[in-house]
């Protein structure tokens, strides 16, 4: 099928510009007599420099020519609209594809068939500048908005006003349209996509919402496909928006909340670029060296031995700075940086720092407190607490060290960039010195460091001072506080360790010191205390010097060395030493038997007590109301002590029933007192008859008679020789039955009675 002509029938027919298919043009050509039943999309040919037709068959060449005269002869038959033709000045062309669906652009308003025209207009210059270019679309679009906005292109003044200014986006939208639509279409597209905020994402405020929320979670590695599955899922009854809407979306909420979105993405980006820095952190500072700021940081460089840790100090007030390049961040080479800036420039009254392991050492809050520095440790994750030093350091890692050998980058792209200047085979398994071109010493480094703080930054004019950092040191007129014993400085910057004064030395990195023999009077009067000991400042590791601390301060003891270097003999040394600790002790025995013969403290008691009794006032309670209280354990303990009541004179009846009850006690005690004796064994009986044989008992008397005269006497007649006991057995035994015959003769007695 074939798309013949539309502007050139519309421009013979002085028409609007109908687009026709081969079924309209053989309609027509029917209707004047010509026979055009081939017409196909092989060849083509130009007529008047505006026609053009495209045919299968060349010989229908002339058969087509026919049909375009009789088509220009038959005006007449489209005249309906010849009027905006005529007006805009349109030169239309014949399309090679497309619909015929134009023949309704009568029905629409005037200022949509204007606009359809205009634009006609316009792709008709884009062919024409296309085809005598020779070039692709692409390139035809991009080279002819150049001439356009340039005005290079030869069309009309009325077109050019509607559309100042043209997009290759645009003109491919048009050329699409009018494609599939004719000029219908073309006055009907409304640009690229859909109204702001009309889209299918921004119109439908859940799905939005899901887009929003996928963003701020994910951030950066977000990818657009995945957000489509996730609306697709979320909203399976919703049409599924491209992912070009979908990245344009994304682009333009971030666009739209650029602040936002880095501080859900990248909170440390956010702070640096983005927090407000109205307030002034330094407005206090009015004196010289009245804070220092200490940081560090991992310099961004190589040196030929590996890479160094870069400590920096700054000095708020005059912004003056100075730098340490150490082998890691550690107290000692904190300690090395501050004692360096004391000595030149003289001593703060407060540092502050983060809270790294060096800086809060034991060792280093022990140097600070014997200075009087004060530490001010700044809140976690806040680098604005500390501003100037990582300011001066960004200063100089971006602006020193990437002038300088071995520069190894800021970040890991530009370490992965500067690597990719050799090839990967040359830097595989190279070190990293070589690879960064590694040149500089630790003390080359150190000595550009030093020249770089004191010469370039120290001298520049400071944005924030109107002058240069050395220059604002120089003309503060205050005092500043100097180290006036730098010895003594550098002793209290060793890591001192805390050790007992024991009868043996003092035990220090596995050896023994003990005083010498100028200082071992001082030594002998502290053993079994406990001391600072400080290595020697001069790097003597056979040396120690001992401090003692107290409420009072801290005092200097004595100087102890290593008994192996001192070459004395330890046996006249022992009794040096013990002749001054005897010593020491009748002194000290004596001036405390002085005082204490004027004291007199065994007095001290005596003394309190009668400062006591003497002061002390007796309370009256006679005034105060009082309330007898009582429970029942006192009340039976005080019934106790109260007078018994008289007792009541017994009657007749109550003394017969005593009378009564006293008779059967003795009846019932005699009887058992003869059940008792009569309980006595034979052997017992017979013990008894023999140990009483010389006794001058009366009753033990009559109780023998009686027992030779009773019939049981006769059972015992050679019972001694019977029983075979012994002389001690028998006087046991005897004894045992005597006792059980008296206690049956004193109940029987008692109950007699």
């Amino acid at each position: 099928m074939i798309l013949l002509g539309a502007d050139a029938i519309a421009a013979a027919a002085r028409a609007a510009g109908a687009r026709m298919t081969a079924d309209h043009l053989n309609r027509l050509a029917r209707t004047k007599g010509i026979t055009c039943n081939s017409i196909g999309s092989s060849h083509a040919k130009s007529y008047d420099n505006r026609i053009l037709v495209v045919f299968r068959d060349r010989k229908i060449r002339k058969s087509v020519e026919r049909l375009y005269a009789s088509v220009a002869a038959a005006g007449s038959d489209f005249a309906n609209a010849g009027s905006s033709t005529a007006s805009a000045g349109a030169t239309p062309a014949l399309s090679e594809t497309g619909t015929a669906t134009d023949l309704s652009l009568n029905e629409l308003p005037a200022f949509m068939r204007d606009r359809a025209i205009a634009r006609s207009t316009i792709l008709s210059r884009l062919r024409e500048f296309g085809r005598h270019a020779g070039i692709s679309d692409a390139a035809a679009r991009v080279n002819f908005l150049g001439l356009y906005s340039d005005r290079g292109i030869d069309i009309s003044p009325d077109i050019r006003e509607r559309f100042p200014r043209l997009s290759a986006p645009s003109l491919k939208r048009w050329s699409k349209a009018f494609a599939s639509g004719g000029l219908v279409a073309l006055a009907n597209v409304q640009g690229g996509g859909n109204r702001r905020g009309c889209g299918r994402i921004e119109s439908n405020p859940a799905v939005a919402d899901l887009v929003v929320a996928m963003v701020t979670h994910f951030g950066a590695h977000l990818r657009v496909p995945r957000v489509v599955e996730a609306i697709a899922a979320r909203f399976p009854d919703l049409e599924t928006p491209s992912r070009g809407a979908v990245a344009r979306f994304i682009r333009g909420w971030r666009t739209a909340n650029p602040s936002l979105a880095l501080a859900l993405h990248n909170p440390d980006g956010w702070r640096s670029r983005h927090r407000i820095k109205i307030a002034d952190a330094g407005a206090d500072i009015t004196r010289l060296n009245q804070r220092w700021e200490l940081d560090s940081t991992p310099g961004d460089i190589e040196l030929l031995d590996g890479r160094y840790q870069i400590l920096t100090v700054i000095d708020v007030y005059s912004r003056r700075v100075m730098f340490h390049v150490a082998p890691s961040e550690s107290a000692h080479a904190t300690i090395q940086l501050l004692c360096r800036a004391m000595l030149a420039w003289g001593v703060p009254e407060s540092i502050g720092g983060d809270n790294s392991r060096a800086f809060l050492s034991k060792h280093s809050q022990a140097f600070l407190a014997d200075i009087g520095i004060t530490y001010d440790a700044a809140r976690k994750f806040t680098p604005t607490d500390k501003g100037y030093v990582e300011s001066v350091q960004g200063t100089m890692s971006h602006e020193l060290l990437p002038m300088l050998p071995g520069f190894c980058g800021h970040s890991v792209a530009q370490r992965q960039e500067l690597r990719a200047r050799t090839s990967f085979a040359s830097r595989f398994g190279a070190k990293r010195q070589k690879l960064f071109e590694a040149k500089l010493t630790r003390d080359e480094l150190q000595e550009k460091l030093n020249i770089w703080a004191e010469a370039v930054y120290g001298d520049r004019v400071h944005s924030a001072l109107g002058k240069s950092p050395n220059r604002q040191a120089a003309e503060y007129a205050g005092a500043r506080r100097e180290i006036g014993n730098e010895r003594a400085l550098a002793m209290l910057a060793e890591c001192a360790v805390k050790r007992v004064i024991g009868r043996e030395g003092v035990s220090i990195a596995g050896g023994r010191f003990i005083a010498t023999r100028e200082t071992i009077g001082a030594y002998v009067e502290h053993v079994g205390e406990t001391a600072l000991c400080y290595p020697s400042p001069d790097g003597d590791l056979g040396r120690y010097y001992l401090f003692t601390d107290s409420p009072a301060g801290r005092k200097f003891l004595c100087i102890v060395e290593d008994v192996r270097r001192l070459g004395y003999d330890r046996s006249n040394l022992a009794m040096i030493a013990r002749a001054a600790q005897d010593q020491f002790v009748r002194d000290g025995r004596a001036k405390l038997r002085k005082i204490k013969n004027r004291i007199k403290p065994e007095l001290v008691a005596d003394a309190v007590l009668a400062l006591a009794a003497k002061n002390h006032q007796p309370s009256s309670l006679d005034d105060h109301e009082t309330v007898i209280y009582e429970t029942a354990a006192l009340a039976a303990a005080g019934a106790a002590f109260e007078p018994p009541e008289p007792p009541k004179p017994w009657t007749p009846e109550e003394l017969a029933e005593v009378d009564a009850f006293d008779r059967r006690r003795r009846e019932e005690e005699r009887s058992r007192a003869e059940r008792q004796a009569r309980e006595l064994s034979d052997d017992e009986l017979y013990g008894a008859f023999i140990v009483t044989k010389d006794s001058t008992d009366p009753q033990i008397i009559a109780w023998r008679q009686s027992f030779e005269r009773s019939d049981l006497f006769p059972v015992f007649e050679n019972w001694d020789v019977e029983r075979g006991k012994n002389a001690d057995e028998w006087a046991a035994l005897g004894e045992a039955g005597l006792l059980k015959l008296r206690a049956g003769w004193a109940m029987a007695v008692e109950a007699a009675a």
